[in-house]
């Protein structure tokens, strides 16, 4: 099920996960959201979750959601999680591609580290277009994003 998140006020971001299931992949939205090993703010940070991090629902528990990345497992407080957007994470340092076409203009890094989180543009044919969380956009391989879910993969 895919849920639109409207930002209207406290109680709709708190509300909203409970409409997803476990094993669905939902997006971190603060720029460097904390990771906690209970759910609460006075629980241990167990690690930093960068804007459009994706991650997987594990389970809910009230205002909090646990949820696994790529290597790391933890609570995150629902607010800061959004599942109306789409993201990928990069598996591995890269060089970006500029464009798919020659015709794409904008702002543009040639090169994507381990463990970025990206928002989803749009998808082509194995390479996907992506905004960083500063706003840059250029376009990665498929085969070293995660998760791998609507991805056009170049199989033969």
């Amino acid at each position: 099920m895919r849920c639109i998140f409207i930002k209207l006020s406290l109680g709709c971001a708190l509300a909203l996960p409970s409409l997803l299931s476990a094993g669905e992949f939902v997006c971190a939205s603060g720029y460097n959201s904390n990771l906690r090993s209970l759910p609460s703010t006075g629980a241990k940070v167990v690690a930093k979750l960068g804007k459009f991090t994706p991650v997987t629902i594990i389970e809910k528990k009230k205002a909090w959601t646990r949820v696994k990345s790529v290597n790391t497992e933890g609570w995150i407080y629902n607010k800061l999680l959004d599942p109306s957007i789409r993201c990928v994470l990069s598996l591995k340092s890269q060089k970006t591609h500029q464009s798919y076409t020659s015709e794409d203009s904008h702002k543009y890094r040639k090169k994507v580290y381990k463990g970025e989180g990206f928002r989803i543009v749009k998808t082509k044919l194995g390479m996907t277009q992506v905004r960083d969380k500063s706003g840059n956009v250029f376009w990665l391989e498929n085969h070293i994003l995660w998760p791998q879910d609507g991805l056009e993969s170049l199989s033969i």
